[in-house]
């Protein structure tokens, strides 16, 4: 198994949809205040197909999946933020600079330790992909 390589995503303005699940990909994500998330799917009779779900069952908890998935609501980075979506919130200006400091501190530490750590802190939830596949397609 390839070693997970830990990624960052710096947002800024509308994440979206399959933008919004791309962005969850990343290990972190580092938005401006700018940055409003939102999975606007069902309004057009659709369900979010690139793991998003699962994703962000895994990390956020039911109650903030139903939410977002459920009402189509968006939200901004500072709920982001309270809600564990994200860990800081950035100055428009400074969000790639905020990037490459963040990978700059994270390249100081041993890849494969790292890369260990994040298999148990973020796991892949495989058998909940496959569901969230075989119900999009």
């Amino acid at each position: 198994m390839p070693r997970p390589l830990t990624t960052i995503a710096a947002v800024h303005g509308v994440t979206f949809g399959g933008g919004f699940e791309l962005a969850w990909f990343a290990t972190l994500l580092s938005p401006t205040k700018m940055a409003r998330f939102c999975f606007p799917e069902l309004r057009l009779g659709l369900i979010p197909g690139f793991g998003g779900i699962p994703r962000l069952k895994r990390d956020l908890g039911n109650a903030v999946v139903r939410d977002l998935l459920l009402t189509g609501r968006s939200f901004n980075a500072t709920k982001a933020q309270q809600v564990g979506l994200v860990s800081q919130v950035v100055v428009k200006g400074r969000r790639l600079r905020v990037a490459r400091a963040t990978a700059a501190q994270l390249s100081k530490f041993d890849r494969r330790t790292a890369g260990a750590a994040k298999r148990f802190i973020k796991p892949i939830p495989y058998e909940e992909l496959e569901q969230g596949n075989r119900n999009f397609l």
